[in-house]
């Protein structure tokens, strides 16, 4: 046992490699297993196992945490009953954002059981709890191995046998299909209020350096002091963000980006003696190895977007990759992970 445990986490280690996040996602799916009773007051159908069919809806709470709606159909073919299940299940997912993790969950609901050897249906309580693993097939579709223990008091009632508590251990297999939140799962940004102030005029100087606020890239400068054309001094360098989304694992731009590289290129023409760093950074989700990698090739797609597309000089770019080790943002919240997840020009003379 301790050799298959050892196991499992090597594969979730091994998994850990690329982020699956469904927080705020909403999946449904099915499954299918089988339920092995003990009647444990004597009560006994004859019935040792009995097929089970499952649908379900699910909603990520967090990163780990998700509610789970279902409906279960277990026919014991012997007793020739059936009884239908309607539950809620809290799961959490070990390693959170992990290609493979662990999961348990617990839960509770109703059952009702029919054709119980001429007696009439019967609606009953039930708790119960599980454990098993999930992997992510791809970013949507995600299977899963799971165990579950269902306990149900007076589960059974027949003209035989009167009442009999349930255990019911339950294997089964399930796939759930998650549907994309939209860009708000790559990038969150919390939108500026509107100034409530009077209109101000189009183009103002806020730290009076004579520069432009819409040219300036370094708006803090000291009043009165040296500046270049974009408003920096001599020893500062301008950071520009380039707003790029790539599909989770990716360095493929979307079309979407071209514009907003568009507008760096812009300022690099306008400004010819500049030459810009182009920097990839990730949040801190996955194998730092793997993270700088998809770093330096998120940054190599808008460096060579520069130079093909729109005709920037290759001996003005560089790029480079430096995955989660500058953050400027919490690692521990989505929110901050998104902010993480950015490409900078840093502009040099």
């Amino acid at each position: 046992m301790k050799r298959f445990i050892v196991f499992l986490l090597a594969l979730t280690a091994v998994a850990h490699a690329e982020s699956y996040d469904y927080a705020k996602r909403i999946g449904i799916g099915g499954g299918y297993g089988f339920e092995i009773p003990t009647f444990k007051t004597g009560t006994d159908t004859g019935d040792k196992t009995g097929q089970v069919f499952n649908l379900h809806a699910r909603y990520g709470l967090t990163s780990a945490d998700s509610l789970s709606l279902g409906w279960d159909r277990t026919d014991l073919a012997k007793s020739k009953s059936m009884a239908d299940q309607y539950s809620i299940l809290w799961l959490r997912r070990v390693n959170a954002t992990s290609r493979m993790t662990p999961t348990f969950g617990a839960g509770a609901g109703l059952i009702n059981y029919t054709k119980l050897k001429g007696d009439a249906d019967y609606l009953r309580m039930l708790i119960q709890a599980r454990g098993g693993i999930e992997y992510s097939i791809t970013h949507n579709l995600v299977g899963s191995f799971d165990v579950a223990v269902k306990y149900v008091n007076n589960a059974i009632q027949d003209r035989d046998n009167g009442a009999g508590n349930l255990v019911a251990v339950i294997p089964q297999v399930n796939l759930t299909w998650f549907f994309d939140c939209g860009e708000s799962c790559e990038k969150k940004e919390t939108p500026k209020a509107a100034p409530m102030a009077a209109a101000k005029p189009v183009d103002m100087d806020s730290d009076n350096d004579g520069i432009s606020d819409s040219k300036d890239k370094c708006p803090n400068s000291a009043a009165g002091a040296v500046v270049n054309a974009y408003g920096c001094v001599a020893e500062e360098k301008a950071h520009i963000q380039v707003e790029v989304l790539f599909a989770s694992g990716s360095s493929t731009l979307s079309a979407a980006s071209h514009a907003k590289i568009d507008e760096l290129a812009a300022f690099l023409n306008e400004h010819p003696q500049t030459k810009a760093e182009i920097q990839g950074h990730t949040d801190s989700s996955g194998v730092p190895a793997k993270n700088q990698a998809l770093s330096q090739l998120r940054a190599d797609a808008v460096k060579n977007y520069l130079i093909n597309a729109s005709k920037i000089s290759a001996d003005r770019l560089h790029s480079t990759g430096y995955g989660a080790d500058k953050p400027v943002a919490d690692n521990k919240t989505a929110e901050g992970r998104s902010e993480n997840r950015r490409v900078m020009a840093v502009i040099e003379e």
